[in-house]
């Protein structure tokens, strides 16, 4: 009931740190367990330590902003891939929004998968699908996937959190796109900074000029860890044609150049946002 009694107060400062003290023993020791979050969704969550988990128990939403801009940007008669879907804490809430969009969650974690495909069920939607692989830049490929018990919204193709892996095939967005019966719309990706391999193996379909949008995060330590220097996801995009765009809200401020240090959301697109 507390919980419940805080997801109805808007955010305010020291929030979480009062949540943590009046929910502390159930934030350490909840697993498995059902939230029911802003705009009628519903979540099952492995549990409400990790950040995800943590947002939907508290605030009712996870990234309401990154939701909100996708929301203005999905185009009902296109596709929208979410790369690195997770448990579908940004693809449900578009999916009830915009039902009359179809959307293609795309998680490599057989784990997470499953609460994915739990979540879309437990919310009736009828125009979600899930794609369970890595996107990389080589398809076909068996790699190693690193979900972390606990911190399960920090899946990746790295071992930075966790020792513990399984093996997945990879696919690529090329691939992903051939396989659409659509145009695809709108890419958002989040997948711990291996975004530049997904880009490389995506050339044919972010190549056109009504290529789709996409949202991201750089973080300079994720890309880093991935094997590539901080930058490179914009680069490739950049190179493909795209306008990059910092993101603060629902405002964009064009980029004059790359981010090679911190992290910052990302908006790529080749329309024109004046």
């Amino acid at each position: 009931m507390i919980a419940e009694l805080l997801r109805t107060l808007p955010a305010f400062k020291g929030k979480n740190r009062l949540s943590r003290i009046l929910l502390g023993r159930y934030i350490k020791n909840a697993r498995d367990i059902e939230v029911r979050a802003k705009n009628g969704c519903v979540f099952r969550l492995p549990n409400v330590k990790e950040n995800v988990g943590f947002d939907m128990l508290i605030n009712g939403e996870y990234e309401p902003e990154s939701i909100a801009l996708l929301l203005s940007r999905v185009k009902p008669d296109k596709f929208f891939l979410d790369i690195g879907a997770n448990i579908g804490s940004i693809a449900i809430p578009i999916a009830k929004a915009r039902p009359e969009s179809k959307i293609i969650c795309v998680e490599a974690s057989s784990r997470m998968a499953a609460y994915l495909r739990q979540n879309i069920a437990i919310n009736g939607l009828t125009n979600v699908d899930v794609i369970e692989k890595a996107v990389f830049n080589e398809s076909g490929k068996t790699v190693n996937f690193f979900n972390p018990e606990e911190k399960y919204g920090k899946g990746s193709l790295n071992p930075i959190f966790t020792d513990q892996s399984e093996p997945v095939l990879t696919t690529t967005l090329d691939e992903l796109t051939s396989r659409i019966k659509g145009e695809v719309g709108m890419i958002k990706i989040d997948i711990e900074g291996y975004e530049y391999f997904a880009f490389e193996g995506g050339r044919k379909m972010l190549s056109p000029p009504d290529a789709p949008d996409i949202y991201f995060e750089f973080n300079d330590w994720c890309e880093e860890a991935a094997g590539v220097s901080p930058g490179a996801s914009q680069k490739i995009l950049r190179s493909l044609g795209y306008s990059l765009y910092e993101v603060f809200g629902s405002r964009f401020i064009k980029m004059d150049s790359c981010f090679t240090s911190g992290g910052k959301m990302i908006l790529a697109t080749k329309s024109n946002l004046g």
